[in-house]
């Protein structure tokens, strides 16, 4: 009891509120997968890449794995092809709350090792060929590990020294999700279920059990209590958010019924459907803010604890008598 109210009972303090998350609550780790973005070690060519292979015949900012869209026009790939090679890509900075960009000027090439040697068509070969050194040498600097040593000599042995480091389950992407920047000043959690590729940098959030509805859960995420348990109780550098696998699996999401869950999911529809319209949604995101307080059943003290503002949206009386 000390540790929710505080040393004293009935105590309230910010700690003690932030606390209360955890009642009657599932870490988000065990309802949901949580994963980073897929690995390249060279979306496009850096300084440090001229440094790891100072013959490298491109200039910086050319694409390697990703690439802008007259670069993937200029690879004249075949329908077939293209469907096997090229996703849409996408930055962290696409990421807004609630709402993701679902138009990309960004292309991913693709390529996964099944274990066999890959033939690859002519213009994307040549393409590779332009840094094979590079990428072999970025390889070759994980023969030191045991672990990845095995899937590297494998590799190169077949000649695939181009196929993704890290390159993640298809499946990843192109499902129903949650996607949030590693790195953040606010906790920005989006929703799209459209093939939506991203580097490391990104978090995904993928559906794993059928008692929690992902746009339930995506509206506990970007709330105000959230925002506050992942400062106090999450990883910071500094007071920017660090929004990576181990903190987010961590963050307590309430159990509570479908037709509960459905409450949230219906005001967030409509939060995406207004900003997608380009309309002001501050009202309906500290609506969700108040039904988040109420759902981990916060008094109203303690939650000026977390919101000393609350009272300019609503009342002791009229959150005391309110139902979630």
């Amino acid at each position: 009891i000390a540790g929710i109210y505080g040393a004293n009972k009935g105590s309230v303090s910010k700690e003690s509120a932030i606390n209360k998350m955890k009642i009657d609550s599932q870490p988000l780790g065990k309802i949901t997968k949580v994963i980073m973005g897929l690995v390249t070690r060279a979306d496009t060519v850096s300084n440090n890449h001229f440094k790891i292979d100072n013959k490298l015949k491109a200039k910086k900012g050319d694409g390697i794995y990703v690439l802008n869209r007259k670069e993937i026009e200029n690879l004249n790939l075949n329908e077939e092809d293209y469907k096997k090679y090229v996703r849409p890509f996408f930055k962290n900075s696409d990421i807004q709350r609630y709402k993701s960009r679902l138009l990309n000027d960004l292309y991913l090439l693709y390529v996964k090792d099944y274990g066999q040697p890959i033939k690859l068509p002519t213009s994307l070969d040549i393409h590779f060929k332009r840094f094979q050194n590079l990428l072999t040498k970025l390889k070759e600097n994980f023969l030191k590990n045991k672990i990845a040593a095995t899937f590297v000599k494998k590799w190169l042995s077949n000649g695939n020294y181009f196929v993704l480091f890290n390159p993640k389950e298809e499946d990843y992407f192109n499902s129903e999700k949650i996607i949030c920047p590693y790195r953040s000043k606010i906790n920005s959690f989006a929703y799209n279920d459209i093939e939506w590729f991203a580097s490391q940098d990104v978090a995904f959030i993928l559906p794993k059990s059928q008692s929690y509805l992902l746009k339930y859960i995506l509206a506990i995420l970007n709330s105000n209590l959230c925002y506050n348990w992942l400062y106090n109780k999450g990883k910071r550098k500094g007071s920017t958010l660090e929004l990576y696998a181990t903190p987010l699996k961590a963050i307590p999401i309430k159990e509570c019924n479908i037709t509960t869950q459905q409450l949230f999911v219906n005001l967030v529809d409509t939060i995406i459907n207004n900003k997608t319209e380009g309309k002001d949604t501050s009202i309906l995101e500290n609506e969700v803010n108040i039904m988040v307080y109420k759902l981990y059943k916060l008094t109203y003290d303690e939650v000026k604890f977390i919101d000393p503002e609350i009272e300019k949206f609503i009342s002791k009386k009229e959150y005391e008598i309110m139902e979630v």
